[in-house]
């Protein structure tokens, strides 16, 4: 899957940020999520957002690793990054500052468009869990965001959503945790390039030294609510981390039937690793089911597979995972 996303860049001058802030301020600054990034290991076990291997040909380089690897610089670089447009509204003193609101705009974007970030506090006890693995917060206020986005000169009645959500930000330096929507047919409105479509839902949790980042892609509702991608990533803290891919396309070509593809990575803070995949329904009969295991230079040094390609030929011993990686751990859900 490409994104090819122009995102919408301030062409304001940016002001020095009006240190130090109160933990009130502090929580509102924080309150709209940016920052977050899916890192995955490179060859050399650093930590970085994007896939970086060098190709030989004295190695196997592991094909389901850059298949991971990719979707996650995808999904960095076409919805993560978008977030990052609230840096460049947060560091301008806000509009309007109310004891339970603070508005950031209008500024001018571009030529097609003006942006605004609202951001309020909601007073009332609750508990939240935003992402599936998340330990339950109590909370006695949260905070609800949008940024939206309107043609220059026009009125109140033309500002439409771009993103918007709920979150419990922290003061200390994690983010905190909170579930976001992204509407790319708005995003489209003020900039036709972008080859999205449909919404996406990110769920997050950076709290307790790990990150916990959950993405539906292309939400469509066929029967039961269902989305057309979906990533599921969770570090340790140390390094070490999962990732789960899913994906609905016609993968097999012999007929227009769309295959679900399921990919569960993990890998240690070495950056060795392994990956469970999983293929079923459209084309494929019951089910195809690859296990793939990397060393800490990303070559592979284990391939089971049911997929019936040459490109897909079993190799190697399961010995060679490593004590820890013997096990496969297919997605389940």
């Amino acid at each position: 899957m490409k994104w090819k996303l122009a995102c919408v860049a301030l062409a304001v001058p940016l002001a020095a940020c009006n240190a130090p802030f109160s933990n009130d301020e502090i929580l509102f600054l924080k309150a709209a999520p940016r920052g977050l990034r899916i890192e995955v290991p490179d060859e050399q076990g650093v930590q970085h957002q994007g896939l970086r291997v060098a190709q030989s040909d004295e190695r196997t380089p592991a094909r389901f690793y850059q298949d991971t690897l990719r979707s996650a610089q995808e999904a960095n670089d076409g919805i993560l990054s978008l977030l990052d447009m609230v840096d460049a509204l947060v560091v301008l003193e806000p509009s309007v500052r109310e004891d339970d609101k603070r508005v950031w705009g209008p500024l001018p974007a571009s030529e097609a468009a003006e942006l605004a970030l609202v951001v309020t506090r909601v007073r009332t006890a609750t508990v939240v869990q935003f992402t599936s693995t998340s330990t339950p917060a109590e909370a006695d206020q949260y905070f609800e965001f949008y940024m939206a986005a309107r043609p220059p000169g026009t009125g109140d009645d033309a500002w439409v959503v771009l993103f918007g959500g709920t979150s419990l930000p922290q003061t200390s330096n994690r983010q905190g945790t909170g579930v976001l929507a992204v509407d790319f047919d708005n995003f489209r409105r003020f900039d036709p390039t972008i080859d999205a479509a449909g919404l996406v839902y990110v769920a997050y949790d950076t709290r307790f030294e790990q990150t916990a980042i959950d993405l539906a892609i292309d939400v469509v509702r066929q029967g039961p609510f269902m989305a057309k991608a979906a990533w599921a990533y969770r570090d340790d803290g140390e390094g070490g981390g999962r990732f789960v891919y899913y994906l609905i396309e016609d993968l097999v070509p012999t007929t227009p039937a769309e295959e679900i593809l399921g990919i569960a990575a993990r890998w240690l803070p070495t950056g060795r690793g392994r990956a469970d995949v999983v293929v079923t329904e459209g084309d494929v009969p019951t089910f195809y089911l690859a296990s793939e295991c990397w060393n800490d230079a990303f070559e592979r040094v284990y391939l089971a597979s049911s997929i019936p390609t040459p490109d897909f030929t079993p190799s190697g011993e399961v010995s060679a995972c490593g004590p820890d990686l013997l096990s496969p751990q297919f997605p389940d859900d």
